[in-house]
């Protein structure tokens, strides 16, 4: 397309070009390029590094990032040396946290024993202060897959986190004693607030260039 030969024309264009990425859009995390588990130690550290996806810096906590069941997803494990039993998620601002998908790959406990209190805790933070927190427990059903809706107080966060422990309350746990597979995190960053001084500016602009028609007129 080609350029504005007006100079405030194509000044007012340079104007909406910066302003058109204040707007920022509800993203969702996929895990598309999260790796398949490796035996490998050296594939299990590098991974262990934060994972990046549209915006959003994912960082393993106690072990490494990798899909388990089927790739576009991430597997959180209590009691693991390899998969990691939390996570951490950022962006470049402020955000807030809508909602996960979440499916259950159930527990290894004895028969007739199940957990009774929440194991799977999901927090906000803004300026490294806890301000939203929500815990679940892990459906003991095999394949159970749910999307999990986050509340108001999940708004203006710096950091979200999602962590799974080994259940408190049940004896004679295996390893790992519960996991899940992650997948579909939507997060949505904060609208940039435009300059206050903008109208002015676009005002001006707009009378720079009526004045110049007039002269050549």
């Amino acid at each position: 397309m080609p350029l504005p030969t007006n100079p405030a024309l194509a000044a007012l264009t340079g104007l909406l070009v910066l302003i058109a990425p204040l707007s920022a859009s509800a993203v969702t995390v996929s895990f598309d390029g999260v790796p398949p588990p490796s035996s490998s130690f050296i594939s299990a550290f590098f991974f262990s590094t934060d994972y990046r996806e549209s915006g959003v810096t994912v960082r393993p906590s106690g072990g490494s990032l990798a899909w388990k069941t089927h790739a576009g997803s991430v597997h959180l494990e209590d009691l693991s040396s390899t998969f990691a039993a939390g996570l951490s998620m950022s962006m470049r601002g402020s955000f807030s946290a809508a909602s996960f998908v979440l499916t259950s790959l159930g527990y290894d406990l004895p028969v007739g024993n199940a957990p009774l209190s929440d194991n799977i805790f999901v927090t906000g933070y803004r300026g490294g202060q806890r301000v939203a927190w929500m815990g679940l427990t892990l459906p003991e059903a095999i394949g159970a897959r749910a999307t999990y809706s986050l509340g108001a107080d999940f708004q203006d966060l710096d950091e979200l986190t999602i962590n799974i422990i080994t259940p408190i309350d049940v004896n004679g746990c295996g390893t790992p004693c519960a996991q899940f597979d992650l997948e579909e995190v939507s997060l949505d960053p904060a609208q940039v607030p435009l300059p206050a001084s903008l109208p002015m500016v676009l005002t001006g602009i707009a009378a720079i260039g009526a004045v110049r028609r007039r002269h050549r007129s």
